[in-house]
């Protein structure tokens, strides 16, 4: 199955956490809490039925603890009032950075990935 354009595989540093330990621990959460000890007819069947364990087990409507109700039913009722956000424009920061062997370049104190698309050898 190709990956979309947005989505492209990428390969992780062996015992890397800043690459890949936020994403494996997910992957164990998806694994362990909803694959186990479960089968499935068919793509469209799965599909169904992690939508239904997402929705009551792992991500269940909980009530906030200060206004007493769910964020979900909240949002509902007061959608009619938001307004639409202003288009977003991001400043570039123009300076020279070292990448780590991990594609990581430090932003004002924040590791960042980049992609290596601006990037002058």
């Amino acid at each position: 199955m190709p990956f979309p354009p947005a989505l492209p595989p990428q390969a992780c540093w062996i015992n890397d956490p800043e690459s890949k330990g936020k994403v494996e621990s997910q992957v164990k959460y998806v694994r362990r809490g909803f694959f186990y000890g479960r089968k499935f007819k068919d793509l469209d069947h799965l599909n169904h039925e992690v939508l239904i364990w997402c929705n009551n087990e792992a991500n269940p409507p909980r009530v906030h603890g200060t206004t007493h109700e769910i964020p979900w039913d909240r949002l509902a009722t007061e959608k009619h009032h938001l307004k639409p956000l202003l288009p977003i424009t991001m400043p570039y920061i123009m300076g020279e950075r070292r990448a780590t062997r991990t594609s990581m370049i430090s932003v004002e104190g924040n590791a960042v990935l980049h992609t290596g698309a601006f990037c002058q050898p």
